[in-house]
C-alpha cells in the first residue's frame, strides 16, 4: 500500500511498480501478504523495504529519505482445507494399522485434532498423529468388527497458524481408494477357554465375542438338519504325543442360550499320567472349504490318564 493505494505486484511477484515521491513529501508504506492464490507460492519473512533515490535524470544528484515506524505483517484471510486423503493400497486385517496421510493446503496445528474414521471419533494421540505440518499422518487401528473400507468422515480441532479453523465444506467423504479391510475374523472372536480332567473324562468350556457382527457369522456358518446340533466355526485340537494324530472336538452353538458347548472327551486308563495340550482353532473359511487357524493365546493343558489306577495302588493322579 502506498499512501493507502494498493500497488500491484510485478517482476515475478517480487516487486511493485515504480511510484513517485515528491521532495519534502511524507508517505505511508505498508506491506501485506495474502494467502490467496497460494499454489506453488513461497513467502519469505521478514520483508525488506528498498528505497531507490532518483532525482529525475540529473546525474550525481542525491536525495535524503527518512523512515519511521517501518513494519511488515503477513495477513491470512483463508481457512485451511483438506486437499487429499490417501493410504498405501492393500488389505488390512483386524489388529493392523492403516497409515493414512491427510494433506492440507497450508501449514496447520494438529495438537487438538479429532478425527472421525469409519464413524468413530479418535483423538490425535489415539492415532499417533504428528503435532504440526502440511500433512497429518494417522495410524488407524482396524477394529475387530469394522467396515470393509476406510473413510475419514471428518476432522475438527485443526487450525492454521492464524487460528483459522479447518473448513471442510467442500471435503468429499469417500472411502480411501485401493484400501480394503478384513475384519470380524474368527481368530479374534474367542475370549476364554477352560480345560479340566476328572473321573476319566476331560471337560471344556469356551466363550466368544457376541457382538452382532460375530453372531451373524456364527449363525450363517452351519444349517443343521433335523435334530443335529448347530456347529460353530471353532474346534478343539487335543494332543498328548507328537507322534500320534491329534484329536478334534467340534464346538457347537446353543442359539437359545447364545452359548457354546463342547462334548466331554473320555480318556482311557493308562499306566502313566499324560499331559494333554488343548488348542482352540477357528475356521476362517467356510464349513465346506475350511481354513483352520490356531487361536494361540487360548492354549491350555491338563493331566489325565492315570487316575483310574488308584484302586490298584498306583498312587495319586498326577504323581508322575
Amino acid at each position: 500500500m502506498f499512501n493507502g493505494t494498493p500497488l500491484g505486484i510485478s517482476g515475478g511477484e517480487t516487486r511493485p511498480p515504480d511510484c513517485t515521491i515528491n521532495k519534502g513529501s511524507t508517505v505511508s508504506i505498508s506491506l501485506q501478504s495474502t494467502t490467496g492464490n497460494r499454489t506453488d507460492q513461497q513467502y519469505y519473512l521478514p520483508f525488506e523495504l528498498y528505497l531507490k533515490n532518483v532525482n529525475r535524470d540529473i546525474q550525481n544528484s542525491t536525495t535524503t529519505a527518512k523512515t519511521s515506524n517501518v513494519s511488515a505483517r503477513l495477513v491470512d484471510t483463508d481457512a485451511p482445507t483438506i486437499q487429499s486423503v490417501t493410504a498405501p493400497a492393500g488389505t488390512y486385517a483386524s489388529g493392523q494399522h492403516v497409515p493414512i496421510t491427510v494433506t492440507f493446503n497450508e501449514f496447520v496445528n494438529l495438537g487438538n485434532a479429532r478425527v472421525t474414521i469409519n464413524g468413530k471419533e479418535y483423538t490425535a494421540a489415539e492415532l499417533s498423529m504428528n503435532d504440526y505440518g502440511v500433512t497429518a499422518m494417522l495410524w488407524y487401528p482396524v477394529q475387530d468388527a469394522d467396515a470393509t473400507t476406510v473413510t475419514v468422515n471428518g476432522m475438527t480441532g485443526v487450525k492454521d497458524v492464524f487460528d483459522h479453523p479447518l473448513d471442510t465444506t467442500d471435503y468429499q467423504i469417500d472411502p480411501i481408494a485401493d484400501v480394503e479391510l478384513k475384519s470380524v475374523l474368527m481368530r479374534n472372536a474367542p475370549t476364554a477357554l477352560t480345560a479340566t480332567y476328572a473321573t476319566g473324562k476331560a471337560s471344556f468350556t469356551m466363550n466368544a465375542n457376541m457382538e452382532q457382527a460375530y453372531k451373524t457369522v456364527y449363525s450363517n456358518y452351519h444349517t443343521p438338519e433335523g435334530t443335529e446340533p448347530k456347529e460353530a466355526p471353532f474346534r478343539l485340537e487335543l494332543r498328548y504325543d507328537s507322534t500320534v494324530a491329534p484329536i478334534h472336538l467340534q464346538v457347537y452353538l446353543d442359539t437359545e442360550k447364545e452359548a457354546f458347548t463342547i462334548s466331554d472327551y473320555a480318556i482311557a486308563p493308562a499306566a502313566y499320567t499324560r499331559t494333554y495340550t488343548v488348542t482352540l482353532q477357528a475356521n476362517e473359511g467356510t464349513k465346506d472349504a475350511p481354513d483352520w487357524v490356531d487361536v494361540l493365546p487360548l492354549t491350555r493343558q491338563f493331566y489325565g490318564g492315570k487316575e483310574s489306577f488308584r484302586a490298584h495302588g498306583e498312587g495319586r493322579p498326577g504323581s508322575e
